[in-house]
């Protein structure tokens, strides 16, 4: 059975890991469900980190959503402006937790 640790949670989203899941974390986010590895997780966040979502939509004003490359070839996640940033805000909490964690574990190790 597995236990989960909420990382963070969200108006709309949520990301929490397992222990004896090999820590894989879970992004759900509105209708996004995605296991990850914790480098994969690491991976999607400095992508969504580093997009400048101000000169996305000032370059694309007619756009409404940004597209985001998965490792899947043809499958790619849209976000509107406030959804980016609630996703960041979501992994940057998330992010937080897994180094206060793993903090502790090298102070009782």
């Amino acid at each position: 059975m597995c236990e989960q640790i909420q990382l963070s949670k969200t108006k709309n989203g949520q990301i929490f890991s397992c222990d004896k899941c090999d820590g894989k974390i879970c992004l759900m986010y509105k209708n996004i469900v995605q296991g990850l590895v914790l480098n994969d997780f690491y991976k999607l966040k400095n992508l969504i980190d580093t997009i400048d979502i101000e000169e996305f939509f000032l370059n694309y004003q007619g756009e409404k959503r940004l597209s985001i490359r998965t490792s899947f070839a043809d499958l790619f996640f849209a976000f509107d402006v406030n959804e980016l940033y609630e996703l960041r805000e979501l992994m940057l909490y998330a992010d937080l937790k897994i180094k206060l964690y793993e903090s502790i574990k090298d102070n009782i190790n």
